[in-house]
C-alpha cells in the first residue's frame, strides 16, 4: 500500500490514466491488483475502473462498439458500489461515464469527423490527487497532457507489445493439457 492508504497498483493506474494516457498499461496494472482484491466493494470498483480505461484505449483506436460495450459494462460496475472507496467522486463519475456513452451512441448512429478526447476522472481525495501527480512529475510526464495519437505504440499497444512470454506461457501450458489427456488415456487403456 501507499502511505495514504491506495494500492501503488491504483496510484500508478491513476498516473498513466491521466498523465501517459497509457490506456493499455491501466488496465494491465489494475487487473494484477483486482485478480488479488479480497474486498467485494474495492474489487467491483477496480473491475469499473479498468473497463474505463479498456473503453477509453478502443475508443482511441477508432473501435467505437468496443468502446461502448466496455464503458456499458464500467457503469455497471461503478453504480453497484460507490467510487468513493477509490478517492473519486461518484456523481461525478457516473455524469461522466454516462454523457460519454451517449456520445458514442451518437457517433455510432450518425458517423462524422471526430477527435478522440482524454477523460479526466473526478478526484474527491486531494492526497491521493497529489501522490498520483507526484508519480507522473518523477517519470516527467505532464499530467493532464493530451493523448499523443502519433505514437503507435501507445495507440495500438496490443498489436505491437512484445507477447513472446504470453506465447511460450501458452505452449506450456498446452503441453500440459496434451500430457494430462495422454496420460489419461493410456491409464483408461484407450
Amino acid at each position: 500500500m501507499g502511505n495514504i492508504g491506495y494500492a501503488d497498483a491504483y496510484v500508478t493506474y491513476l498516473a498513466h490514466f491521466h498523465g501517459t494516457r497509457d490506456y493499455f498499461e491501466c488496465h494491465e496494472l489494475l487487473e494484477e491488483h483486482w485478480k488479488k482484491e479480497q474486498d467485494p466493494q474495492l474489487k467491483e470498483v477496480w473491475h469499473g475502473l479498468i473497463q474505463v480505461a479498456v473503453s477509453l484505449y478502443h475508443e482511441r483506436r477508432g473501435n467505437l462498439p468496443g468502446a461502448r460495450k466496455m464503458l456499458e459494462q464500467a457503469i455497471l460496475h461503478l453504480t453497484r458500489v460507490s467510487p468513493e472507496i477509490a478517492g473519486l467522486d461518484p456523481g461525478k463519475l457516473l455524469e461522466l461515464l454516462r454523457a460519454r456513452y451517449a456520445s458514442l451512441a451518437r457517433e455510432q448512429e450518425q458517423p462524422g469527423e471526430r477527435r478522440f478526447q482524454d477523460m479526466a476522472l473526478p478526484f474527491i481525495n486531494g492526497e491521493l490527487l497529489r501522490k498520483a501527480m507526484d508519480v507522473c512529475k518523477a517519470w516527467g510526464c505532464q499530467w493532464g497532457r493530451l493523448s499523443p495519437l502519433n505514437e503507435d505504440m501507445l495507440v495500438h499497444r496490443h498489436l505491437l507489445r512484445d507477447r513472446a512470454d504470453v506465447v511460450t506461457e501458452r505452449a506450456r501450458q498446452l503441453a500440459i493439457r496434451r500430457q494430462t489427456r495422454q496420460d489419461l488415456a493410456e491409464r483408461d487403456g484407450v
